[in-house]
């Protein structure tokens, strides 16, 4: 039986995404998520988990670019550990999200609306342009263009 490592998590954005470049010019975006517990504890504690989050490439830009805190992102990808010697000497290891798949849920809002790229206007033709065309100015479907 072999071992899967993946996640999938829907969740709100705790801060603006950080967008970094590696020296080798590869994007690296970081930020972090709160997911809602589905019950919610009796105990006074918080009723959300919060992870931290990294995503490459596309990911990243696209996080950069589309998200924001407060904003809900649907994630998928695989959970790494890294660790680090922090400034006393004591060695730190922390779990990683590296979300392969980032997808803003949120509608944009009418400011973003606005601020988008106008669509290009879909034109159409009734006459295709590899149509010929007879002597007479009528369309011929089924001129081969030699005569």
């Amino acid at each position: 039986m072999s071992a899967t490592n993946n996640f999938t998590l829907l969740g709100r954005l705790t801060r603006d995404p950080e967008l970094r470049t590696t020296p080798n010019g590869k994007n690296v975006v970081t930020f972090g998520i709160a997911v809602t517990k589905r019950f919610k504890p009796t105990d006074g504690s918080p009723d959300a988990d919060f992870f931290d989050i990294k995503a490459w490439g596309v990911g990243a830009d696209y996080a950069a670019n589309y998200l924001a805190k407060g904003k809900r992102v649907l994630l998928h990808g695989t959970i790494q550990t890294e660790s680090y010697t922090n400034n006393e000497g004591k060695r730190i290891t922390k779990v990683v999200f590296v979300a392969e798949d980032v997808q803003g849920v949120d509608r944009p809002t009418d400011d973003e609306k606005a601020n988008a790229a106008p669509k290009p206007k879909r034109t159409t033709s009734h006459t295709p342009p590899s149509v010929g065309l007879n002597d007479d100015g009528t369309t011929d479907p089924f001129a081969s263009g030699a005569q």
